[in-house]
């Protein structure tokens, strides 16, 4: 048993499509105690999907309940999780968000939306998070959004700022900790412009115990999603 725990966030581009056998032969090959699928949907596709990951020893899953066409998360552990989704609190954005409690670890997989409609779930997190910031937790998935001129060459993310006053509430950014000053992207646009839009925000009690981040950029280049999938370990056992 591997002595830290591993966590795998990835956007697999509109629920996967007959991409979704290739995208879990990469999640498997990485061997994750915990997977963050953003853009998933509870389609054939996402229930293969589901289905083998729980032959993969992932069993413990659950995403919002919406309409198949919509693009949600999906969060995937091994061993028993208890999970929560949030549909009084963020309404029509409730797609969009999930919460997994297991062993004294708090995950929070998210997938905003573009634009203005980020606010819902930006305040949703501000609001909670002086009590996630007390625990071992994470919010990992796709923001879509990021820092100007440091995830992004210039200044076009919509609603940074939000992103800002996560950092100032107190989320460590830990790829930024562990990689800075280097830049890497994980997307980008068809005119070939990067974006690091997927991150991991973790609680100063969980980011001390990081012992690694990285972006996975060759499965984006093959085609696998336009996404690259983000890895975090940190030290504990299961």
């Amino acid at each position: 048993m591997r002595s830290a725990i591993r966590v795998i966030t990835w956007n697999i581009r509109h629920g996967g499509g007959a991409r979704t056998t290739r995208v879990f032969g990469v999640l498997r090959s990485l061997v994750p105690d915990f997977v963050v699928l953003t853009e998933f949907r509870s389609n054939k596709n996402g229930t293969e999907m589901q289905r083998l990951l729980r032959e993969e020893g992932l069993g413990s899953q659950c995403h919002p309940d919406c309409s198949s066409r919509k693009n949600s998360v999906l969060v995937a552990a091994r061993g028993e999780c208890t999970f929560e989704t949030f549909s009084p609190e963020l309404g029509v954005h409730a797609h969009r968000c999930v919460s997994a409690r297991t062993h004294g670890l708090h995950i929070v997989g998210v997938y905003f939306a573009l634009n203005r409609e980020k606010r819902p779930l930006f305040d949703f997190l501000l609001s909670r998070s002086r009590s996630l910031l007390e625990e071992p937790a994470m919010i990992v998935g796709d923001f879509n959004t990021g820092v100007h001129r440091i995830d992004e060459t210039g200044t076009t993310f919509s609603e940074a700022n939000r992103f800002d006053d996560l950092a100032r509430a107190g989320w460590v950014d830990v790829w930024r900790r562990l990689n800075a000053p280097k830049r890497e992207y994980s997307w980008s646009s068809n005119k070939g412009n990067g974006f690091r839009i997927d991150h991991a925000l973790c609680s100063p009690r969980l980011a001390g115990t990081v012992v690694s981040a990285r972006y996975e950029p060759a499965y984006r280049e093959q085609g696998i999603s336009d996404h690259s999938p983000l890895v975090v370990e940190f030290c504990g056992s299961r």
